[in-house]
């Protein structure tokens, strides 16, 4: 079992750090570059048994992605959308399905969902609902 342990430090980079049971601590090691707000919210989910999947939103207000596949390595991050977002903004990520899964945050234009599922990749985000909310609030999804 592997255990992992995302933060944006203060360069705004992303860094990871994994705890593997047997060969104890590794890292932390950087992924991308840096394009976050230092100290950055991240959501992190396990895609399959396999491959974990982090969300963060970037310094210029865009949804990212970063995946670390065991056989690939880490990739990404790449951007999701356009630039509506705050910066730093939390995301909360819950399963749609037994392979999609979907990412919420608040813009100035209401909730975002950001979708993904393995035959179509990320989708959105899109606003549901109306505006009203503080752009960059905090979201919480079950």
């Amino acid at each position: 079992m592997v255990y992992l342990v995302l933060v944006v430090d203060g360069n705004g980079v992303l860094n990871v750090a994994t705890l593997d049971l047997i060969k104890g601590w590794q890292g932390p090691d950087t992924v991308g570059n840096a394009s976050f707000v230092p100290g950055s919210r991240i959501s992190i989910f396990k895609q399959n048994t396999d491959v974990y999947t982090a969300l963060l939103v970037d310094q210029n207000g865009v949804l990212n992605v970063a995946s670390l596949d065991p056989s690939k390595g880490w990739q990404g991050p790449d951007t999701i959308g356009n630039a509506s977002l705050v910066p730093g903004s939390p995301i909360s990520v819950f399963k749609q399905s037994a392979t999609a899964y979907a990412a919420l945050l608040v813009d100035q234009n209401g909730v975002n969902v950001a979708s993904f599922d393995p035959t179509n990749g990320w989708q959105g985000p899109d606003t549901i609902g109306t505006a009203g909310f503080v752009p960059g609030s905090p979201v919480s999804a079950l």
